[in-house]
């Protein structure tokens, strides 16, 4: 992210290999700071360096903050370069031998946690930045898939991938799309937005509307066990939208148009 800006990562694994040129494998920043705000946020996410060495995060020094909760560094190379104003660090574990985390097939891009790893109930609830909740809602699965990810034990696992007793599921295994609607599209008169779905929800949602310069304007929680939610959208200028709806099963994006 050679501008910087607000990143925030969670739940990805991203792997540096033997034959980078480049040895940072997350940067903020480094070429100018075009963007307000300088801040970069990791949660739960797992880093692998099979480079001979490099560096995990690396920020410029006119970074604000730097958040890093639950996430895993594995391989050798310097964990963070850069100054910042704040620097939040909880839960994360870091080990120069890739060996030493007890992950199921790293040679074959398998990190998920045997047994006896020290990921296992490493992790701590993350909360949320900005109202943007930072638990991770899926798992990467090699070469070109997700599944939901769902927590066992007595506290989160550290990293991208949660220690399991029953397999992992396939984005065509996951229990069928909840049937979004939102209406009416475009929003005006009342200014009042209706969110439902088919069923009622298994867990808790979370829907987040971004305009059209990607600035998250708005938050709201869909509560568990509900199928019908409104939005009150009065407050927002006319213009073009984004409402996206996250939780386990569900990743939609819908345009609105306010006027």
């Amino acid at each position: 992210m050679p501008n910087g800006g607000q990143a925030i990562l969670i739940g990805n694994l991203i792997e540096q290999s033997p034959n980078s040129q480049n040895g940072g494998i997350v940067t903020l920043g480094l070429e100018n700071q075009s963007h307000p705000e300088q801040q970069i946020i990791l949660a739960h996410n797992t880093f692998v360096n099979n480079r001979f060495d490099g560096r995990f995060v690396q920020v410029s020094n006119a970074t604000t903050l730097v958040k890093m909760v639950n996430n895993v560094f594995l391989g050798p190379g310097t964990l963070m370069q850069g100054t910042t104003a704040s620097l939040d660090t909880s839960h994360n574990i870091r080990l120069t031998n890739i060996a030493a985390g007890l992950l199921t097939d790293p040679a074959n891009f398998d990190y998920r946690p045997l047994p006896n790893s020290p990921c296992i109930d490493a992790g701590v609830d993350p909360g949320a930045f900005n109202g943007i909740p930072l638990t991770a809602l899926y798992a990467y699965l090699h070469p070109r898939s997700h599944t939901a990810r769902w927590y066992t034990g007595a506290a989160p696992d550290a990293g991208a991938y949660e220690h399991l007793t029953v397999p992992y599921r396939l984005v065509d295994q996951e229990r069928p799309d909840l049937g979004l609607s939102v209406f009416p599209n475009p929003v005006s008169g009342s200014r009042m937005l209706h969110i439902q779905t088919i069923q009622p929800l298994t867990s808790q949602h979370h829907a987040f509307l971004v305009d059209a310069m990607g600035r998250l304007v708005q938050t709201m929680e869909l509560s568990k066990g509900e199928r019908a939610f409104q939005l009150w959208l009065g407050d927002l200028s006319p213009g073009n939208y984004v409402l996206w709806v996250l939780g386990p099963g569900m990743n939609k994006l819908q345009p609105l148009i306010v006027h």
